[in-house]
């Protein structure tokens, strides 16, 4: 069971858990920049005076295997008692798969990632975000690159046994940082809506975020309101909560090789996809025979219109882009990188499965080479 912390700021919350677990040894992963610019360095100071701490932020924004072995053999070595990660979801992702793997009775990493064979909890571990977005505070999963395809680590011990989510920690983050992440986390929360393996307590979850983020997020990015900047806290948190019940889908599935081959940020790129979504799931639900499926797919989709405020597809994708482009993200996939046939197949032949699986219609490599065959903002 996690236990968590919001709004109470970093320092007491973490010194109060230090103290129980009777830290003399930190192993701490932080991103290079954000660390010191969040405030969190200050935080983290304070909380540890006395107490012995091992840094590490040797790796890149999408963590890689290569440089969570390097972080193991540090951790081994030092023999902390606790690892700390604070910064956005490559860093705590990153501090998830140190602790794991670390305490496996195997170093083949790479079969213990394919089928999920963890066997060990590891240390503790607490984490703390410093962005609105991944809510990987809140999640049994990890983000891995290995040789450039992206896996996931799922496993119950994947979840954090301490979450601090301080929203102070995002008020000095750049706009576009705030943008994208923001993005990503209502990316979540409408992905867990539709998802086929919502639930009720991941609906109430998905519901609460899309209304925080949808609503606060303009004022969060563009006008910097504190108020608004916690209610984003708050919805990205309920975000991954959501998400760690239903898994992602279609949107993600589709978004990740936009990231990996175009250096498009993930947030970014997966509300690229999601927006082209909506008349994508209508002209679906148009083939449709009256029945069940039909039934339970339109009132699906009518509640994330409604959540949204919006009536239907066309005008929910239409809000979705205008949105983007007020809070300062690019539409126009041309000017990213993506303007070819070949770049439409490349696209296609990347999905994730897995997640494909998860999404509400049948999603084939057809239907996603001819998202990219529309108008380029929309």
């Amino acid at each position: 069971m996690q236990i968590e912390y919001f709004d109470n700021g970093t320092a007491l919350p973490l010194s109060t858990i230090l103290f129980k677990q009777q830290v003399k040894k930190i192993f701490l992963v932080s991103g290079k920049q954000s660390f010191l610019k969040s405030g969190a360095f200050s935080a983290f100071t304070k909380a540890t005076k006395g107490i012995e701490t091992l840094h590490f932020n040797d790796f890149s924004a999408n963590p890689k295997l290569t440089e969570a072995i390097e972080g193991i053999k540090l951790l081994r070595t030092f023999q902390a008692d606790i690892v700390v990660a604070i910064g956005g979801g490559s860093v705590i992702d990153m501090g998830k798969l140190i602790t794991l793997l670390s305490a496996q009775p195997t170093d083949d990493y790479c079969s213990i990632i394919e089928h999920s064979a963890i066997t060990e909890a590891g240390l503790p571990f607490v984490a703390i975000p410093t962005t609105s977005g991944s809510g990987s505070e809140a999640t049994r999963y990890a983000v891995v690159y290995i040789g450039g395809i992206k896996h996931s680590l799922t496993h119950s011990f994947v979840l954090p046994n301490y979450s601090i989510v301080d929203p102070s920690l995002t008020f000095n983050s750049p706009r576009y940082q705030l943008a994208v992440s923001g993005m990503d986390a209502l990316c979540q929360a409408v992905e867990s809506y539709w998802s086929r393996n919502a639930a009720p307590e991941s609906r109430d979850l998905s519901s609460q975020a899309i209304t925080l983020i949808f609503n606060n997020i303009f004022d969060a990015v563009c006008e910097r309101s504190k108020d608004a900047l916690k209610k984003m806290a708050l919805g990205a948190n309920k975000a991954g909560k959501a998400i760690n019940i239903t898994e992602t889908t279609g949107a993600h599935a589709i978004s990740y090789s936009l990231t990996t081959r175009y250096s498009i940020p993930h947030g970014h790129a997966v509300a690229l996809i999601l927006g082209k979504l909506f008349t994508v799931h209508q002209s679906y639900l148009d083939t449709l025979a009256e029945g069940p499926l039909k039934t339970d797919l339109t009132n699906t989709f009518n509640g994330i219109y409604s959540l949204l405020a919006c009536s239907d597809a066309g005008s929910c994708s239409n809000l979705w882009h205008e949105l983007m482009v007020k809070i300062g993200l690019e539409t126009d996939m041309a000017k990213l990188g993506v303007r070819t046939p070949e770049d439409y197949q490349f696209i296609a032949n990347s999905i994730n499965p897995t997640r494909l699986r998860n999404h509400p219609i049948q999603l084939n490599r057809s239907i996603v080479g001819n998202l990219f065959n529309s108008s380029a903002s929309k």
